[in-house]
């Protein structure tokens, strides 16, 4: 992958000894989607998908017919939610 900001990224083949480097348009490094433009749309995306699965969670455990204190919502909304979001997210 080559980050650029150019409209149309340069064609150019990169070779490591004698093997040529396949191109790709998403990496992922460390939990991170990078795109050749580094918008950081695919990783928001991601991030969306996986944020919306653990919300879905606590909404289970907030029904009224449950029990769980507001506490516990809480610490569970830091622990699962906050902290995905938190991560990297000094980078972007």
């Amino acid at each position: 992958m080559i980050f650029s900001r150019l409209r149309k990224t340069p064609i150019t083949k990169l070779v490591l000894g004698d093997t040529e480097l396949p191109k790709t348009t998403r990496l992922k490094l460390l939990g991170i989607t990078f795109d050749p433009k580094l918008t950081w749309k695919p990783y928001v995306q991601d991030l969306h998908v996986q944020c919306k699965r653990r919300l879905n969670i606590l909404k289970t455990l907030a029904a009224n017919n449950r029990g769980v204190s507001k506490e516990v919502l809480i610490t569970t909304y830091k622990a699962v939610i906050r902290s995905k979001l938190n991560y990297a997210a000094t980078i972007y």
